[in-house]
């Protein structure tokens, strides 16, 4: 039996699971189930752990006499809080224009 052929009979027997349990959001089905909402405050401490990276990186560097972009901000503070693009953006913004 070839991989083709091994995806389509996992892909039936997860559908006829489906079916008879219904679905829990697999890989397998056409309908998806929708998402649940996230809860209130959901990812504040993300967010409050990179405006405290993004305060302490301008100080440093403002220290220093340093130019600091706003891009080079957001990829220091994305790596140093573990947080997404969007997020380490946001507080690179805040710290740079609060301390400009």
């Amino acid at each position: 039996m070839g991989g083709a052929a091994y995806n389509r009979g996992s892909r039936a027997i997860t559908r006829g699971a489906c079916a008879a349990n219904g679905c829990r959001g697999c890989w397998a089905c056409w309908e998806k189930p929708a998402p649940t909402p996230r809860p209130p405050g959901w990812g504040s401490a993300t967010a409050a752990r990179a405006a405290k990276a993004a305060e302490r990186l301008v100080a440093y560097f403002k220290c220093r006499d340093t130019a600091l972009t706003i891009e080079d901000l957001t990829w220091m503070v994305q790596d140093r809080a573990k947080c997404g693009m969007a997020t380490a953006r946001t507080a690179a913004e805040a710290a740079i224009t609060e301390k400009s």
